[in-house]
């Protein structure tokens, strides 16, 4: 009897040795892939295709005299002041989704704010619209661009 016992808990202090380390490196090693992704997802990048950025790159200009000068890059739209040319913002392009006539880019600045530009390949203009829908109730035609700096 104290044989089988004493072979029992052999076993048993032998599986308890080998299950713990195991588990312990398979936590260790999930750990930093969950962050990892964690980290990825939230600085979800975006990039034009070379299709759509063909089409809208160089420069752009707000249809009102008090505006800015624009250009897109793949990445993001930079903001040019008028009078001195120099870059004042930038906004970050979260994604471009193509619609009748042309495309929408969706921005985002530093602050949080939200825009997107509807380019209308037919007149070759942006129009703006406040927040990521081009909803007609959202349109802002004085920030909507045209192609070309402000002269």
């Amino acid at each position: 009897m104290k044989k089988k016992i004493w072979i029992s808990v052999v076993i048993f202090s032998l599986l308890l040795s080998v299950s713990f380390p195991g588990t312990a490196l398979h936590a260790k090693e999930t750990t930093p892939a969950s962050v990892q992704m964690e980290t990825m997802a939230k600085k979800k990048t975006f990039k034009l295709s070379k299709k759509v950025y063909r089409q809208v790159k160089g420069w752009w200009t707000n249809v009102s005299s008090g505006g800015t000068d624009r250009k897109f890059t793949r990445t993001k739209m930079k903001i040019f002041d008028r009078t001195t040319g120099q870059c004042i913002d930038s906004m970050k392009i979260y994604g471009c989704k193509k619609v009748k006539g042309g495309y929408v880019i969706r921005l985002k600045n530093s602050q949080g704010e939200k825009l997107c530009y509807k380019y209308n390949k037919k007149a070759d203009m942006m129009e703006n619209y406040m927040g990521w829908k081009a909803d007609g109730n959202y349109y802002s035609g004085s920030s909507s661009l045209f192609r070309g700096k402000w002269k």
